[in-house]
């Protein structure tokens, strides 16, 4: 579902991870799947130094409590397929695994202390609708840095639980 104002983003390319759950288990598991960012670019896989490159990859399952704030450290983030650390971050895709028809909203910002402040997200935040999306890439080789004072994505529902999927590619 797109975001209305939102550009659509088509994803493909065998270089990151994806979400499913098992017929045994309701926990999401990781698997290898397509996955880029933007018509027309591919991602390198196990690369570094390039605005295509892939050397960390990190898929997040995050269960939100209603008005309550949560934060990831991009510098020792616990993803499903172990702990990650990000110095540069490309590309970030969010899933909201709520009902689009029910009420609720998720804003993701870089408030409070070591926000991270190099990245797409600023101190008002993206505002993604239940089972919504929402996507960026940073085409250029820097990426978004990320540093061990600027590191913390904070993410907080409105007045509904929610689930929050999170793809993140970088190095």
């Amino acid at each position: 579902m797109a975001i209305e104002g939102q550009p659509r983003v088509i994803i493909y390319g065998e270089v990151a991870e994806r979400f499913s759950a098992s017929a045994a288990s309701a926990s999401p598991v990781v698997e290898t799947a397509a996955v880029g960012v933007k018509a027309g670019t591919a991602f390198t896989p196990n690369a570094t130094g390039t605005a295509t490159a892939v050397g960390v990859k990190a898929s997040l399952s995050i269960a939100l409590v209603a008005s309550t704030p949560q934060t990831i450290d991009l510098k020792a983030m616990a993803a499903l397929s172990g702990t990650k650390a990000f110095a540069i971050v490309h590309a970030i895709v969010v899933q909201d695994q709520g009902d689009p028809t029910a009420a609720g909203t998720v804003t993701i910002s870089n408030t409070g202390v070591n926000a991270w402040t190099n990245g797409p997200f600023n101190a008002t935040g993206v505002v993604i609708a239940k089972g919504g999306e929402w996507a960026q890439r940073n085409a250029q080789a820097a990426g978004w840095a990320v540093t061990t004072t600027n590191k913390i994505v904070t993410l907080t529902p409105s007045a509904n639980n929610t689930t929050l999927n999170i793809l993140i590619l970088g190095e």
